[in-house]
């Protein structure tokens, strides 16, 4: 690829060519003029630069935790039942209504002096039932018949002509 100012060469060690001056280019930590790569010569218009051979950053586990989570020794918050209850009930050192029997009472049932209701035979009955001296209806024999048939003296329909299929 080329860049403004370089040439970059796709070999493993990359051979840089600037086309200024060399302290024109920013120097990393390693004295390269990129990250991860150090330099193996430099003099005049050519630097020659090649992989580093260290990793700028090492990443190891931690040997101890930095923050250790137990379980507390005691609840923050103990709920326990009250030593007392807050609302006592108890009975009225009186009633508030006394029943009592009456001295004398209200309603007095004595036997009647004369019977309400006298019962007594009748002189007469009620009701008599007689004989009809004529019946209520009366059946009779009709001298005439209440429809009579008779015989028309010509056809109701009249064929004129017949004719066979």
């Amino acid at each position: 690829a080329v860049y403004p100012g370089n040439i970059l060469a796709p070999q493993p060690g990359q051979q840089l060519i600037p086309g200024q001056a060399v302290p024109k280019y920013s120097y990393y930590a390693n004295g390269a003029l990129q990250p991860e790569v150090q330099m193996v010569q430099q003099g005049g218009p050519q630097v020659v630069v090649q992989p580093a051979q260290q990793p700028a950053v090492v990443v190891q586990p931690a040997q101890q935790p930095a923050v250790v989570v137990q379980p507390a020794q005691q609840p923050a918050v103990v709920v326990q039942p009250a030593q007392q209850p807050a609302v006592v009930v108890q009975p009225a050192q009186q009633p508030a209504v006394v029943v009592q029997p009456a001295q004398q009472p209200a309603v007095v049932v004595q036997p009647a002096q004369q019977p309400a209701v006298v019962v007594r035979q009748a002189s007469q009955p009620a009701v008599v039932v007689r004989q009809a001296s004529q019946p209520a209806v009366v059946v009779r024999q009709a001298s005439q018949p209440a429809v009579v048939f008779r015989q028309a003296p010509q056809p109701a329909v009249r064929v004129i002509q017949a004719s066979q299929t």
